[in-house]
C-alpha cells in the first residue's frame, strides 16, 4: 500500500477509473494509474491491472445498470 502522503493521490487515480464514462476510458485510467504507480508499488498495482477484465466487466452492460443499487430510484 502506498504511503499515507500518496493516498489521496491513488485515490483520485481509482475514482478516474470507477467514474469514466465507457470501457475505453476506464482501460486508459488504468493504464494512467499503473503508469504513475507501477514503479514504486508495483503490487498494488497488480492488485488492478491482474484482473483489469473481471473490473471493468460492468462495462459491458447497459449503461443504466451501473450504478450501485443504492443509487438506484425506487
Amino acid at each position: 500500500m502506498p504511503p499515507k502522503s500518496v493516498q489521496p493521490a491513488a485515490k483520485r487515480a481509482l475514482a478516474e477509473i470507477r467514474d469514466a464514462e465507457d470501457k475505453a476510458h476506464a482501460q486508459a485510467a488504468v493504464k494512467a494509474f499503473a503508469d504513475e504507480f507501477g514503479a514504486k508499488w508495483p503490487k498494488a498495482v497488480d492488485k488492478i491491472t491482474d484482473k483489469v477484465d473481471e473490473l471493468l466487466a460492468f462495462y459491458d452492460l447497459p449503461a443504466e445498470h451501473w450504478a450501485p443499487e443504492d443509487d438506484q430510484p425506487d
